[in-house]
């Protein structure tokens, strides 16, 4: 079982495209390559904490993409995401605003939002898209738009993040 990172995926959003400049002819070939990056990746048993910004769509198509993904899935409410009903309606196991990963000793703070405290190892974050305004030694963006549009390994995180 493995642990698993990403965040602003937009599943379903035509103009998250144009805006962060993602190499996708459409929302169609976009969307399928995200649900194919990964479940090459996720196996059923792991878990994958999403940093916000699952999708936009209506409520029983994002239904059925978060069906389509392995793994168990984990929300962290990002600024595009409704309501946490609604997440928990669409299949999500659990909703969070803000969530505290342990792992290897460090505690990590999981948002939408990067976050500075002193009360954490690391905040691991989405929301900046393809920019990375994050100190690197306090926090990590997990946007797909940063890592090839695939979701990263708790294990690659920390090796990057605390140089193990």
């Amino acid at each position: 079982m493995t642990d698993w990172f990403t965040a602003d995926l937009h599943l379903g959003h035509a103009n998250i495209i144009r805006y962060c400049n993602r190499p996708f002819a459409n929302i169609s070939n976009m969307n399928e390559h995200l649900i194919q990056n990964w479940n090459a990746r996720v196996h059923k048993k792991d878990t994958v904490y999403v940093l916000g910004d699952f999708g936009l769509a209506p409520k029983e198509v994002l239904k059925h993409w978060l069906e389509l993904l392995k793994g168990t899935k984990v929300l962290i409410l990002g600024n595009h995401d409704v309501s946490k009903t609604a997440a928990l309606e669409i299949g999500f196991s659990e909703v969070h605003e803000l969530y505290v990963y342990k792992a290897d000793g460090k505690r990590v703070i999981l948002s939408h939002y990067p976050v500075e405290s002193d009360y954490y190892d690391l905040c691991l974050h989405g929301h900046t898209h393809q920019k990375n305004y994050s100190n690197w030694e306090t926090q990590f963006n997990v946007g797909v738009d940063l890592h090839n549009y695939c979701p990263l390994k708790w294990t690659d995180i920390r090796g990057r993040c605390f140089n193990e």
